[in-house]
């Protein structure tokens, strides 16, 4: 696995690299189940209910010979599914933030003087006209006081029903002790 700071190789900073190996004259397997619930999720601050949520998920895995010491196969299915739906959380600026008032927070510097914003205020005329045109495309808080800051202040109201379903098959075969042929097959769809 390749983790943060990675290398400039990989095309995101976390990403995973994933190697199979061929089959043996054994046949192995494996299937697993598991739930999670909501019911056993804390309640996020500053909510003060829980949000339903439950979220299955399927594996199973088999591999053997196809043809003993010759060749073998690989077979891997993943399935999970949220039936209640996603529910994200994220902080947002309050709109007097958007004004330019950060009154309560700690010292605006002015960068033009170098000194402080009278009263941690941004005066409406110093503001960009592009972060004033990007106001319309953020929503304001929702959660708590819509004047005081606090993270996680927005419950975003779209909630998505994801599936995802995940698959991988390899087969491989020894023509000779030199010559080894693979095929591998993978899918997913969300």
């Amino acid at each position: 696995m390749t983790t943060v700071n990675a290398t400039a190789d990989s095309s995101r900073v976390v990403a995973y690299n994933l190697t199979s190996k061929r089959g043996e004259n054994q046949f192995h397997g494996m299937v697993y189940y598991q739930h999670f619930n909501a019911g056993l999720n804390s309640i996020p601050h500053p909510q003060t209910k829980r949000t339903g949520y439950i979220q299955h998920d399927w594996q199973a895995e088999l591999a053997g010979p196809i043809w003993k010491n010759h060749t073998f196969f690989y077979l891997s299915w993943y399935e999970q599914l949220i039936p209640l739906g996603s529910f994200n959380f994220a902080t947002v600026p309050t709109q007097a933030m958007w004004n330019g008032d950060f009154s309560g927070f700690s010292p605006i510097i002015d960068p033009q003087t170098g000194a402080q914003f009278p009263n941690n205020q941004i005066p409406a005329d110093r503001i960009s006209p592009v972060s004033a045109a990007l106001q319309q495309y953020y929503p304001l808080p929702n959660i708590g006081d819509p004047g005081a800051f606090t993270s996680n202040n927005l419950a975003d109201p779209s909630l998505q029903f994801p599936e995802f379903t995940a698959g991988t098959g390899r087969s491989s075969a020894s023509i000779t002790t030199s010559l080894q042929e693979l095929h591998l097959w993978q899918m997913a769809a969300a």
